[in-house]
């Protein structure tokens, strides 16, 4: 699946904010995720992040903070030195 996201444009009031479709694998060149392993969380300082898992098995994060100008697709599996990849399915209810 190739991640894509639907936002508005920052430092815009609601009622008049303009909402942008970007596609996160052709912005970055990064890899095409499972769609069973992606999710999606703002941090406190506002950076929007996209998370999976590749074919490959390992997990990748797309990302953006204000003041960017572009998308930034990372690998994250190794990180860590002997880090498990405990990206996971999620169930529905």
């Amino acid at each position: 699946m190739k991640p894509k996201i639907v936002r508005t444009i920052e430092g815009l009031r609601r009622e008049t904010a303009k909402w942008r479709n970007d596609d996160l694998t052709s912005i970055t060149g990064g890899p095409r995720l499972k769609a069973e392993s992606i999710t999606a969380y703002v941090t406190p300082w506002g950076a929007l992040n996209v998370a999976g898992v590749d074919d490959s098995g390992e997990t990748q994060v797309y990302w953006w903070t204000p003041g960017m100008t572009k998308w930034i697709a990372s690998p994250h599996s190794n990180a860590s030195a002997g880090a498990r990849n405990c990206a996971a399915p999620t169930t529905r209810r």
